[in-house]
C-alpha cells in the first residue's frame, strides 16, 4: 500500500472531514470555480492506486505538475498517461497514474515522495517535475512543510509548534545562497536518478524553473558544483522554454490546456528517446 499524502496542505488534499475521496472546485490560487479537483483516499489528485494495474506511472512535482487551473484530463501527466497506454496498446485505465504533486512543493518534496512511494510499489515509469531551487522542506513528526522566505512570517504568526519550525527554517533560508540551492537541487536529482537506476525504472524529469531561467540546466554547474553536476544523466531531461506557455489556466497564472498538451508532448519525446537508448 502507498503512503498517504504528508504535506502541509492537508485540508485541501483530504477535505473538511480529513478522510479524502472528495472533490473541490478550488485549489491554491484557483478560485475560479470552473475546474474540478478530485482527490483519492490517500489525498492525491486523481484515481485510486491499483496494485494490479498492468502499468504504473508515478509523477510528482509542484503546481505545474499537479495541474492547478485545469481539469485532471487536461493536465500533462494525464495526457502522458494516455500516450503511454496507446504505445502499449492498452486501454487508458490500464495505466494507473499516481500524481503525488502538491501546489508549492519543493524539490525535497518531489524526491522524498517519489522515493517513499516507489519503495512501497515499483512503478514502471517515473516522471519528476523539479521546481524552484529556492524552496525547501522541513518535516516534523507527521508533516512536511514547504519553506521559503515568505513562509517564515506565516510560521511566526501561527505560533506554537510552527514557531519552532520557523526557528529551524531560518537555518535553511538565512544560511542559504544560490550556490547552496544549486547543490541541494543537484543532490535531489542524483538521489532520484540513483534510486531509479538501481531498480531499472525509466526516469523522465523537468526543470520547471527553466520558465524563469532559460540558462538552466547549464547554470547549475559552477566550480563548486561541477563534480556533482557531471553525474546527472540528462538522457531523461525534458527541455522547456517560455515559448511553450501558449495559454493560461483558469487561475490566470499556470499553464493552460494547450500548454499542458505541449508539455505532455515534450515529455513523451524525451521518454521515447530514452526508451530507445535503453533497449538492448
Amino acid at each position: 500500500m502507498l503512503h498517504p499524502y504528508s504535506g502541509a496542505r492537508r485540508r485541501e488534499h483530504f477535505g473538511p472531514d480529513g478522510t479524502g475521496s472528495y472533490s473541490s472546485t478550488t485549489y491554491g490560487f484557483d478560485e475560479s470555480n470552473t475546474k474540478t479537483y478530485r482527490f483519492n483516499s490517500l489525498g492525491f489528485r486523481g484515481e485510486e492506486f491499483d496494485p494490479d494495474a498492468p502499468v504504473k506511472l508515478f509523477v510528482s512535482g509542484c503546481s505545474n505538475t499537479f495541474g492547478v487551473g485545469v481539469d485532471l484530463e487536461e493536465s500533462w501527466p494525464f495526457l502522458f498517461k494516455q500516450k503511454l497506454a496507446e504505445q502499449r496498446d492498452l486501454p487508458a485505465p490500464s495505466v494507473n497514474l499516481m500524481n503525488f504533486s502538491q501546489g508549492g512543493a519543493s524539490n525535497d518534496y518531489v524526491t522524498r515522495t517519489l522515493l517513499e512511494q516507489s519503495a512501497q510499489a515499483r512503478p514502471d515509469v517515473i516522471v519528476a517535475g523539479f521546481t524552484h531551487m529556492r524552496r525547501f522542506e522541513l518535516l516534523d513528526e507527521t508533516t512536511g512543510f514547504h519553506i521559503g522566505a515568505i513562509k517564515l512570517e506565516e510560521l511566526e504568526q501561527a505560533g506554537g509548534r510552527y514557531a519552532e519550525l520557523k526557528r529551524r527554517a531560518e537555518f535553511l533560508i538565512l544560511g542559504s545562497d544560490e550556490i547552496q540551492q544549486k547543490v541541494q537541487m543537484i543532490k535531489n536529482v542524483l538521489l532520484l536518478q540513483y534510486f531509479c537506476r538501481s531498480r531499472d525504472i525509466p526516469l523522465v524529469f523537468f526543470f520547471f524553473e527553466q520558465w524563469q531561467r532559460e540558462d538552466l540546466p547549464g547554470a547549475l554547474s559552477v566550480p563548486s558544483t561541477e563534480a556533482l553536476y557531471e553525474q546527472i544523466e540528462f538522457g531523461g531531461f525534458v527541455p522547456i522554454e517560455r515559448a511553450l506557455r501558449v495559454d493560461r489556466a483558469a487561475d490566470g497564472l499556470h499553464p493552460g490546456p494547450r500548454s499542458q498538451e505541449v508539455l505532455a508532448e515534450a515529455a513523451w519525446t524525451t521518454f521515447t528517446s530514452l526508451a530507445t537508448r535503453r533497449s538492448p
